[in-house]
């Protein structure tokens, strides 16, 4: 005859193991960052090949392909451009988020070279702009 304490033993055990599974899968998902950053530019700036205005943007990783970075209007409902990155390294980790600017030529917008988030030593390199 089965003793139905140890079968409520085993059952209770099992049962926090697949509880505790879930749990970490719930945690792994909600620990994905889209690496949301909004930046304000007070002069027009390139990234990749389009130009942006003076103004303020919100820059996010694509959750696919986290080489990839959506520019995205100042309050998140208009996608701007769509910019195939290269990661980068950082010599620090950056505490707070960090756009590196690449001067261009006379009489042309600066461009956005690199950003890095906080907290993170990769970081994306845009693409030089065509001249």
């Amino acid at each position: 005859m089965l003793n139905h304490n140890r079968l409520w033993s085993r059952s209770a055990v099992w049962g926090t193991a697949l509880l505790l599974g879930a749990a970490a899968t719930q945690l792994s998902a909600a620990g994905f960052n889209d690496d949301r950053t909004v930046v304000t530019f007070s002069n027009p700036v390139e990234i990749g090949n389009q130009a942006l205005g003076a103004g303020t943007y919100v820059f996010k990783t694509l959750g696919d392909d986290r080489n990839i970075v959506e520019v995205m209007n100042g309050d998140g409902t208009h996608l701007v451009a769509l910019v195939n990155t290269i990661p980068i390294t950082a010599p620090q980790m950056p505490e707070k988020t960090r756009i590196e600017m690449n001067e261009g030529p006379a009489n042309a917008p600066e461009s956005v070279h690199a950003w890095f988030y906080p907290g993170e030593t990769t970081g994306w390199e845009f693409p030089a702009p065509k001249t």
